[in-house]
């Protein structure tokens, strides 16, 4: 049967009624002989409804004229019901016929028919549990203020399976019994941090295809693979957050946030062992120079012809000593006339200016080794046929070339081959290191790893800006706990005690560092000096052979 006045509703058993339930203002003589069933109250303002909406149920007393007010929620699927008792009400008026016996601690799940008593509404509600008290309509309300998932974090008796990827130092693995690893590292800590505070347990596995997580003909490879298919319930990994993986997992509140960087070799001197000493000029001032100097060398010889008072110079003589003026050399020839003299001097003049130019260059790239490449950008890099462009395969970076709609975007992916892509970041920058390859990775992973190397340099250009986080079953019930724990270590400053604990430092390469130079640098001249050494014998034994035939 089914009784209301204006205000409140109630359901009791048939010929347990003898009149309408009480209202505001109902009379004594109309009560019920017993408050047995369902009470249901009309929230009428918004203050009530912000207090209620928090309350899974209410255990009334026998007397209908106290309730105790239980929270209920499920941390995983696989695990029951937990309670936890969140406040009290008591109304008025009271049931007037409704006998007031012993106090049944009363869980309400516990599958109990007998009903909570009056005694048991008011028993202590726990510490954790933030209350305030609120006067209604219909008696005083205890009901619960603070957060919810603050009192849910006992996540006892959880076990989670995770999959994660070596990651060095954000994610460090140790090898576990049965095949399984330890997490460690800058952002593992964060995951063991929350399993400290919540006291779940876990099992986790090194991805099996060795990825991160890419859509291939509608199949999710990686660790976005195994969580959306069930395998793993949790990725323990930075990973970028996209669109495209969350619309099939999870994602925790971001960790970090970093961009990508191409990154190159810087050049040294040993890289231009056939060149260090030609460097300094291009191939069209090389060739100027040697014009000038045939020259100078053809105009001494006429000069030295035609004029009165000079005497004759054979034009191969004249070239040779144009060539000594420029490498610093004098003359015996006497130059008696002004023309001659005027080119004597013009060649010196040459000499002068020629040689503080070389100098000056070669002794800046010998000491501080030779300029930054001039690349900016990825274009610059594409239109470099010489550089070899590349990133870790299966990454959210993989997915943005592949899916964009930028020319330029689409052209970089058309022309990237499988042996382009690599499994780790170690594997990439070890490609790097060896010349002509551009590696696309993490600036905070460069900065972590590499940062104090000096052998490599990061472009200026940022591909793509990643907020990085754990991956998790989409309805899995831990996110909101979990993302409440995340958010509180982040205002506290754990992430930057841990950041401050790896005493990350930068070398600044750009600094004016002198070194020894080493053999490879100087060996070119060396090679020179032998092979003229080589061909004056070889000239002399030609010599020698045909003198003595003649």
């Amino acid at each position: 049967m089914f009784v209301s006045s204006s205000d409140v509703f109630m359901s009791v058993a048939e010929g347990g009624l003898e009149g309408a339930s009480s209202g505001r203002g109902a009379a004594k003589d109309h009560l019920p002989e017993s408050c047995q069933g369902t009470r249901i109250m009309r929230i009428r303002t918004e203050a009530e409804r912000n207090v209620f909406e928090r309350i899974t149920f209410a255990n009334l007393t026998v007397d209908g004229a106290a309730a105790s007010l239980w929270e209920s929620y499920q941390v995983s699927h696989s695990l029951g019901k937990r309670l936890l008792k969140v406040g009290r009400w008591t109304t008025a008026p009271r049931c007037a016929d409704a006998p007031r016996d012993e106090a049944d601690e009363g869980n309400p799940m516990s599958g109990s028919s007998t009903p909570t008593s009056h005694a048991a509404a008011l028993l202590s509600i726990p510490k954790e549990v933030g209350t305030a008290q609120m006067t209604m309509d219909f008696g005083v309300l205890l009901a619960p203020v603070d957060d919810p998932l603050q009192r849910r974090q006992d996540l006892t008796g959880l076990h989670l399976t995770c999959t994660t990827i070596d990651y060095d130092p954000m994610i460090v693995l140790e090898e576990g019994p049965g095949g399984s690893v330890l997490v460690g590292g800058l952002v593992g800590k964060f995951f063991l941090t929350l399993k400290e505070i919540t006291n779940f347990t876990y099992t986790c596995r090194r991805v099996r295809d060795g990825e991160w997580g890419s859509a291939i003909e509608g199949r999710w490879t990686g660790m976005i693979g195994e969580v959306s298919d069930g395998m793993a319930q949790v990725a323990i990994a930075p990973l970028s957050v996209t669109q495209k993986r969350s619309a099939v997992v999870g994602f925790l509140i971001p960790l970090i946030v970093t961009s990508s960087r191409i990154i190159l070799k810087r050049p040294t001197n040993e890289d231009y062992m056939w060149t260090v000493y030609t460097k300094q000029f291009t191939p069209g001032v090389w060739g100027m120079l040697v014009a000038a100097v045939f020259s100078l060398g053809l105009f001494l010889a006429c000069v030295s012809r035609y004029a009165h008072s000079e005497v004759s110079v054979p034009p191969i003589d004249s070239v040779l000593t144009v060539v000594g003026f420029m490498f610093g050399q004098g003359t015996v020839l006497r130059v008696e006339t002004v023309a001659g003299r005027t080119l004597v001097l013009t060649a010196l003049l040459l000499q002068v200016v020629t040689l503080s130019y070389y100098t000056s260059n070669l002794v800046s790239a010998l000491t501080v080794g030779p300029p930054l490449p001039p690349y900016r950008d990825l274009r610059d890099i594409h239109q470099e046929k010489s550089i070899t462009f590349g990133l870790l395969k299966g990454t959210a970076e993989s997915d943005a070339l592949k899916d964009s709609d930028l020319p330029l975007y689409k052209a970089v992916w058309r022309d990237m081959k499988e042996d382009h892509l690599v499994m780790t970041s170690t594997e990439g920058m070890n490609r790097v290191f060896r010349g002509d390859y551009a590696f696309l990775e993490w600036e905070i992973f460069y900065l972590l790893n590499y940062g104090t190397d000096c052998r490599a340099i990061m472009l200026p250009f940022s591909f793509l800006t990643s907020f990085a986080t754990f991956a998790i079953s989409r309805d899995s019930p831990l996110i909101p706990i979990f993302n409440k724990l995340i958010l509180d270590m982040l205002s506290a400053g754990f992430f930057k005690k841990w950041w401050m604990e790896m005493n990350v430092n930068n070398n600044v390469c750009a600094a004016l560092e002198t070194a020894p130079i080493e053999l490879r640098t100087i060996v070119t001249p060396f090679i020179v000096l032998g092979l003229g050494v080589l061909v004056a014998l070889g000239v002399l034994a030609a010599e020698f052979f045909f003198i003595r035939r003649g």
